[in-house]
C-alpha cells in the first residue's frame, strides 16, 4: 500500500468514526432525556384529583388587602398605577408546588415573577403576583399574564393599560 492510499484509507475511516460518533450521539440525545419524547403534560391546575393545584377566580386588582384578597378589582388600569396586581384564589395548593407569573405585554413576554414553591399544603386562600414600573408609568397596551403551576400554564388573564 503506498503513501497516498494509506492516507485515504485514514481519511475514510476518520469520517467514518465521524458518521458513527454523530449517529450515536443523536441517539443518545433522544434518550438521554427523558422529558424529551414525552407527550405534553396537562396543566396542573387542572380540576383533576391528581393536580397539584386547584384554582379558582383569578382577578386583576388595584391593591390587595388582609390575606392578600383583591381590592378594587378592574381590567383596566391607568399609564400612573403605582402596582397592577393578579390574584388568584387558591382553593387547593399542594405542598412543594411551585408557581410564578409571566407578564406580557402586546403579546410580548417581559417578566417572570420569582417562583414561589408551596412549604405546605393550602385550602382557600389568596395569592397574588405584582408589577411595578421602573419608569414610573407602565406603557399602554394589552396586557396579558399567565399564571404557571409547576411550570405548566394554567390561567391567563387579559387586561389594559390607557
Amino acid at each position: 500500500m503506498t503513501l497516498s492510499s494509506r492516507r485515504q484509507a485514514l481519511a475514510l475511516g476518520v469520517v467514518s468514526l465521524l458518521v458513527l460518533f454523530s449517529l450515536a450521539c443523536g441517539v443518545c440525545g433522544s434518550f438521554g432525556n427523558p422529558r424529551r419524547n414525552q407527550p405534553a403534560q396537562p396543566p396542573a391546575a387542572a380540576p383533576s384529583g391528581g393536580s397539584a393545584a386547584d384554582i379558582g377566580e383569578v382577578v386583576m386588582a388595584r391593591s390587595v388587602g388582609q390575606s392578600n384578597r383583591p381590592q378594587d378589582t378592574t381590567d383596566t388600569f391607568n399609564q400612573n398605577a403605582p402596582i397592577i396586581y393578579v390574584v388568584a384564589q387558591i382553593q387547593r395548593l399542594d405542598a412543594g408546588t411551585s408557581v410564578f407569573a409571566r407578564w406580557s405585554r402586546n403579546g410580548q413576554p417581559f417578566e417572570d415573577t420569582p417562583t414561589i414553591t408551596a412549604d405546605r399544603d393550602y385550602t382557600n386562600t389568596w395569592l397574588e403576583f405584582h408589577i411595578q414600573s421602573e419608569r414610573g408609568s407602565f406603557e399602554p397596551g394589552n396586557y396579558t399574564v399567565t399564571i404557571f403551576v409547576n411550570g405548566n400554564p394554567a390561567v391567563t388573564k387579559d387586561f389594559v393599560v390607557r
